[in-house]
């Protein structure tokens, strides 16, 4: 995006990025490089999990909308090995389209192997603390027969919100039953 800048913090000493194609690297290296000191590389996940950084060096690993990429064997092997990526205590958001309740015609973007609900929980609550779990992009249709919400709350999000955002904001706390699902974890050190 011409003109955007992001600045380094203090918090975090180095920034790195894995992606599977050259033009995204090219476009973010060439965009933030200079302005926070990414560094990217180039990888395909599905071949190779090994992240490029040191065991227990990560801070904080964002992992969205990937996992469906991969085959579900490669998908537990990067979860191990962003496990052992993170130092004790520190975090991963994670983030996955849920195939019981995805689209009924797959959009070009959704990998071929997309988790259940239940199948990406069990795999993630075995390996690491789960501090939260919430619902994105809920039908309506879905929001209607599952609510336990109060009529005054929905009301009022229906009221000060386009639809868009209505399907945003009220599946949160419906995960199991979202399009998308979001996990914010915390590593163990006594879980695996």
């Amino acid at each position: 995006v011409k003109g955007y800048k992001v600045k380094k913090t203090s918090i975090l000493s180095s920034y790195v990025a894995v992606d599977v194609e050259s033009i995204s690297v090219d476009f973010m290296t060439k965009n933030l490089t200079e302005s926070i000191g990414f560094r990217f590389c180039i990888q395909d996940l599905r071949a190779d999990q090994q992240l490029p950084v040191d065991a227990s060096s990560v801070d904080l690993a964002i992992c969205f909308e990937l996992i469906e990429h991969l085959p579900h064997e490669c998908g537990i092997l990067l979860l191990n090995n962003l496990y052992t990526k993170l130092k004790s205590g520190a975090k991963l958001l994670l983030s996955s389209p849920n195939a019981n309740h995805g689209k009924k015609e797959r959009e070009i973007y959704h990998g071929d192997n997309e988790w259940s609900f239940e199948e990406l929980d069990y795999e993630l609550r075995s390996r690491f603390n789960v501090l939260s779990c919430q619902g994105m992009y809920l039908r309506r249709r879905t929001f209607e027969r599952i609510n336990t919400l109060s009529e005054e709350l929905v009301s009022l999000v229906r009221m000060k919100f386009p639809p868009a955002w209505q399907r945003l904001i009220l599946a949160g706390p419906y995960p199991e039953h979202s399009e998308v699902v979001l996990w914010i974890l915390q590593t163990n050190d006594e879980v695996i």
